[in-house]
């Protein structure tokens, strides 16, 4: 990572910039071990364990 910033920061990255490449990092990041932990725990639970939360129906886009 540090390689990284040092590439960034000669690029002319600023550090706005920066931070902000660093919050997205941080949510995939976060994202992926969210999946891992969900996927650790499914054999624990007595239910099974979805990816995607049911949500309410909607119509296809175009309205048909």
């Amino acid at each position: 990572m540090r390689h990284f910033l040092a590439v960034a920061r000669e690029l002319g990255a600023t550090p706005q910039e920066i931070e902000e490449t660093l919050a997205i990092a941080m949510v995939v990041g976060g994202s992926k071990v969210k999946l891992l932990g969900r996927d650790c725990l499914a054999p624990l639970s007595p239910e099974p364990v979805s990816a995607v939360q049911p949500g309410p129906a909607s119509a296809p886009p175009g309205g048909s």
